[in-house]
C-alpha cells in the first residue's frame, strides 16, 4: 500500500487568478493553474481504483464500447483547496457562507472521472451529445481538467434549457449513453491545470472528440449545496 501526504499533494497555488467568464447561456469562474503539483494529483488519482458510473447513469454499454468511471479521493480533514473553492463560490455567486455546503461529507468529497471512447460506430447519432444532464437543481459544479495540451473543442457541452424538465435531460441510458433531440449552446474550454465553476443546473455533458479513442480523458469534480431557494 502506498501511502499520500493528501495536504501536500493537494496544495494549490498561493496566488489563483479567477476570471468570470459571461455567455449567453449563463455564466462560469475559470480559475488557472489551480493545482501547486498537478502531475502528483493525478498520480494519486490515477491510481485510485476506479468504477463504471452507476444509478442513472448506467449504461450496458459501459465497458464494452466505452468507459466511463469514478474513483473517490478520500480526507481525513477538511482540506484547504475545498475551503478556497468555498470562498469563491460565495464570493461569485454572491451566497451567504450560511447557505453553501459540500454535497458530500468527509471522507469522501472529491472525485475523479475518467472516459474513454473504445467503439466508433457506437453512436448511432453521429455526434459528440454525450449523456446532457442536470447536476441537482441546487448544486454548484466545480470540474478541474486533468489532461495536459487540450485542443480546441475538448470540455464541457453546455445545452439549451428548454430540456431541462423533459426526459432527455434525464437520460435512461441503458442502451446507449447519446442523444440526439438537445441543441448545443455553448462550451467551456478546458485547460491542464484549471478549475471551472458553474451551475450545476444547466443541462451539460463532457464533449466527446478523437483524442479519447487513444487515451482517457481525465478531470476531478466537487459539488456544492445552494441552499438558499430550490431552483
Amino acid at each position: 500500500m502506498k501511502l499520500y501526504n493528501t495536504s501536500e499533494i493537494f496544495e494549490i497555488n498561493e496566488e489563483l487568478d479567477c476570471d468570470l467568464i459571461r455567455e449567453e447561456w449563463g455564466f462560469y469562474i475559470k480559475v488557472k493553474n489551480f493545482w501547486k503539483n498537478p502531475e502528483k494529483v493525478r498520480e494519486i488519482f490515477l491510481n485510485s481504483p476506479c468504477h463504471p458510473l452507476s444509478g442513472a447513469c448506467y449504461s450496458t454499454e459501459n465497458g464494452t464500447k466505452y468507459f466511463d468511471g469514478r474513483n473517490e479521493i478520500c480526507f481525513m480533514d477538511q482540506p484547504q483547496f475545498s475551503n478556497v473553492v468555498f470562498y469563491i463560490i460565495c464570493k461569485y455567486f454572491n451566497i451567504d457562507n450560511r447557505f453553501l455546503d459540500l454535497k458530500w461529507k468527509l471522507p469522501t468529497i472529491l472525485f475523479g472521472n475518467t472516459f474513454q471512447m473504445y467503439d466508433r460506430n457506437s453512436n448511432p447519432f453521429d455526434t459528440q451529445y454525450y449523456a446532457p444532464h442536470r447536476d441537482g437543481l441546487n448544486q454548484i459544479a466545480c470540474t478541474w481538467y486533468m489532461n495536459e495540451n487540450y485542443d480546441d473543442g475538448e470540455g464541457t457541452s453546455i445545452y439549451d434549457k428548454s430540456i431541462s424538465e423533459t426526459e432527455e435531460c434525464y437520460l435512461n441510458i441503458i442502451d446507449s449513453p447519446w442523444t440526439k433531440s438537445v441543441k448545443k449552446v455553448g462550451h467551456i474550454q478546458a485547460e491542464y491545470n484549471s478549475l471551472v465553476i458553474y451551475d450545476g443546473s444547466i443541462p451539460h455533458g463532457q464533449s466527446v472528440t478523437e483524442r479519447w479513442f487513444s487515451e482517457p480523458r481525465l478531470s476531478l469534480v466537487q459539488f456544492f449545496i445552494d441552499n438558499r431557494v430550490y431552483k
